[in-house]
């Protein structure tokens, strides 16, 4: 297999370009928005955005968060009537990890990498095999299931999200 560029008749300097404007989006950029400031076609565009977005997914899909990893899940979904919080339609589960080094000066731990890996259900089997996923030692705030993962340690705090808005 080739490189990104191979077989691409647009100019590295466009490539380079396209690849500052992705990866320093704070929001993430449209296919239209990368047409307009490449001065390419749309097709050209999203086809280049996709190109990058899958390399920049394959380096770091077999990343092992190593050392202190601290994992917290979370819900992703708008706002909608009815039930809040677990449960609540329409939401999607998801798992957070974030590998953190020490301060050399005492302070807080540094964060290095983060891994969001979205799951199907918090249930018993899909969280086993979350163990496998590329999750190393872990330090969690205290929820139960993620305490139940092989090699996890509570942090000796636990937080409550509960009492605000709804996610």
């Amino acid at each position: 297999m080739g490189t990104l560029f191979q077989a691409s008749k647009l100019p590295l300097t466009t490539w380079f370009l396209a690849i500052y404007l992705i990866t320093q989006a704070k929001n993430g950029v449209s296919a239209l928005e990368l047409m307009r400031s490449l001065g390419i076609s749309w097709r050209a565009a999203w086809r280049l955005k996709h190109k990058i977005l899958r390399a920049m997914l394959e380096q770091e899909a077999d990343r092992v968060l190593r050392g202190r990893v601290e994992v917290d899940d979370a819900y992703l979904g708008g706002t909608r009537s009815g039930k809040r919080g677990r449960g609540a339609a329409g939401k999607r589960p998801f798992v957070i990890a974030v590998e953190t080094r020490p301060d050399p000066e005492g302070g807080l731990p540094h964060p290095v990498y983060v891994r969001f890996d979205p799951l199907p259900d918090f249930c018993q089997t899909t969280l086993a095999r979350l163990g496998g996923t590329g999750i190393g030692c872990r330090y969690v705030d205290g929820l139960r299931w993620i305490g139940r993962l092989p090699g996890c340690r509570s942090a000796g705090h636990t937080s409550s999200a509960g009492g605000g808005s709804p996610a």
